[in-house]
C-alpha cells in the first residue's frame, strides 16, 4: 500500500497517521514514566521502571517524525528510535535481574544482557532492518523478563509477578499484528493498530509495576519494624 503523503508550504510530509499513533504513544509513556516517578519514593525501590516508560516515548516521539519527514531523513529517524526501543527492553532486563537472589547465574546474566544488546544493535545497524529490534525484544521481554517473574511468582506466589508476566504476555498481539502486516484502510494500517494495542499494553504494564513497586514498599517497611 502506497504511503499518504501532502505537501504544505513545500514540504512533504509522509504518513501523518502514523506520526498520531507514534505521538499519542510516545504522550502515553510520558504519563506512565512520569506517575511511576512519582510513585517510587523509597531510596531502596528500584528506580529503573520509569526509565523504560521514558525511553519508550523518546523512541515513539522520534519514530513519528521519522515517519513523517522520511522524504529527508530516510531511515535515519527509524533507527535512533528502535535503538532507544532496544535499550528501553535492555534497561527492564537488567531491572528483572536485579529481583533474583544473588547467586553466580544472578551475576553472570547482566554480562550475558549487555553482550546481546550489543551485538543486535549493532546488527540492526549494519543491516538497518527492525527485524533484529523484533527477535531482540522477543528474547529480552519472554525469555529474560518473562521467565524472571514467572519463576519469581512460582516461589513467592505474589500477585504483582503475575500481573507483571501477563502484562508483559498482552504485547505478543502487537508482533502478530506486524507479523500479518494487516492494512484495514490507508489510515489506519498495522503500525497504525500496533501503535494503540501498545499503548493499551504499556498501560496495563504501567498498572502492574506501580502495584509490585507498592508491594515492594509494604514488605520493605514491614522488614524494617521491630
Amino acid at each position: 500500500m502506497k504511503p499518504i503523503s501532502f505537501n504544505l508550504f513545500g514540504v512533504t510530509f509522509l504518513e501523518p497517521n502514523i506520526f498520531l499513533s507514534d505521538f499519542l504513544l510516545a504522550l502515553a509513556c510520558f504519563y506512565f514514566g512520569y506517575a511511576l516517578k512519582k510513585h517510587q519514593t523509597s531510596a531502596d525501590s528500584p528506580k529503573n521502571w520509569h526509565l523504560f516508560f521514558y525511553l519508550m516515548a523518546y523512541s515513539s516521539l522520534i519514530g513519528a517524525f521519522g515517519h513523517l519527514l522520511s522524504h529527508y531523513t530516510g531511515i535515519f529517524l527509524k533507527l535512533i528510535s528502535w535503538t532507544l526501543s532496544l535499550v528501553a527492553v535492555f534497561k527492564i532486563e537488567l531491572l528483572a535481574t536485579e529481583y533474583l537472589k544473588k547467586n553466580t547465574f544472578s551475576k553472570i546474566l547482566p554480562a550475558l544482557v549487555c553482550l546481546k544488546t550489543l551485538a543486535f544493535g549493532v546488527a540492526m545497524w549494519f543491516f538497518k532492518d527492525f527485524f533484529y529490534l523484533k527477535i531482540y525484544s522477543a528474547i529480552g521481554l519472554l525469555g529474560v523478563v518473562v521467565s524472571i517473574f514467572g519463576y519469581l511468582y512460582l516461589k513467592t506466589h505474589q500477585k504483582s509477578y503475575l500481573y507483571l508476566v501477563l502484562s508483559i504476555l498482552s504485547m505478543v498481539f502487537t508482533a502478530i499484528i506486524h507479523a500479518l502486516k494487516p492494512n484495514l484502510y490507508p489510515w489506519f494500517t498495522y503500525n497504525d493498530a500496533g501503535h494503540y494495542l501498545l499503548i493499551v499494553c504499556f498501560g496495563l504494564l504501567f498498572l502492574a509495576a506501580k502495584k509490585h513497586i507498592a508491594n515492594d514498599l509494604t514488605q520493605r517497611y514491614q522488614a524494617s519494624k521491630p
